[in-house]
């Protein structure tokens, strides 16, 4: 091969290199953490890395305490009127009426086969589930939960919060197994995430002020596997952190330390490195997360 066309060789490379490295980081670019922020009726969004906070990134909602997102739509509840409500990424194209009948729903979950939806509905004590496309809604998929909050599903198990009870609930992907009481002792569980790598599952302790984890089994039970955080609520895991809410609403005798404000938090899987205040919210702070990856 003869000087220049080594050259050419090495300068095509490099530009391949470059084109493939630019792709890669615009990716990530585009991953964001989504909220809901029911007090403030509004959906807010940040990228993963905390900037680029937008917390009406979708506003004149109703009460939208429950997020998620998947590759083409962001969903949240509708507390109020009893409804799913969908938009394009972008935040455009608002569908109020995705689904329809539910009942004070708190919280939704995509299921990761991509076959259905699930939510809370908080006041029959019920989880809801529909197919992906909104069609063939059933309020009562699963019954006997105490006032759920979170709901959270993997590819084996579907997961929720029994506040009341101070439970964490699970079943099977079809409804049946139901084990209301799954992990014990809680105080006051408001989010449920397993863990992406299948090893842990978490939760925020709201009275406690703490995550809690244990082992997928639902053995090694540790309330306290992150302390010091404030009436959290919602809770989302990705392959590298933990966040959760450090919600608004706090007791009148706190509200004077600047720490508890409220915020958006993060941590190592492992629990080090919390920092509280990854994402500052004013003023309504937020009640559920979600996470886009590319």
């Amino acid at each position: 091969m003869s000087s220049g066309i080594a050259r050419r060789a090495r300068l095509v490379l490099a530009v391949v290199a470059a084109l493939l490295g630019s792709a890669f980081w615009a990716a990530h670019a585009s991953a964001y953490i989504y909220w809901g922020n029911a007090d403030g009726g509004a959906v807010g969004r940040a990228k993963l890395d905390g900037a680029g906070i937008r917390e009406r990134f979708i506003s004149g909602l109703n009460h939208p305490f429950g997020v998620a997102v998947d590759s083409h739509y962001i969903y949240w509840t509708n507390y109020v009127a009893g409804t799913i409500e969908r938009a394009n990424l972008n935040g455009t194209g608002v569908d109020p009426t995705f689904i329809t009948g539910a009942n004070g729903p708190t919280a939704i979950a995509l299921g990761r086969n991509g076959a259905y939806i699930y939510w809370t509905n908080s006041y029959p004590d019920e989880i809801g589930r529909a197919n992906y496309n909104g069609t063939g809604a059933q309020q009562n998929f699963i019954t006997g939960a105490n006032h759920p909050s979170s709901v959270a599903v993997n590819l084996n198990y579907i997961y929720w919060t029994n506040p009341a009870s101070g439970t964490i609930g699970r079943a099977n992907l079809d409804g049946t197994g139901v084990d209301q009481s799954f992990i014990a002792g809680a105080n006051e569980p408001e989010g449920v995430a397993p863990g992406l790598n299948g090893a842990y599952i978490y939760w925020t302790n709201n009275q406690g002020g703490t995550i809690g984890r244990a082992n997928y089994d639902g053995t090694g039970v540790d309330e306290s596997f992150i302390a010091g955080a404030f009436n959290p609520a919602g809770l989302v895991v990705s392959d590298n952190y933990i966040y959760w809410t450090n919600n608004a609403h706090l007791p009148l005798h706190h509200r004077h330390r600047r720490l508890i404000s409220p915020s958006i938090a993060r941590a190592d899987l492992d629990g080090a490195d919390p920092d509280p205040r990854f994402i500052p919210l004013h003023p309504y702070g937020a009640w559920t997360l979600a996470l886009s990856t590319p």
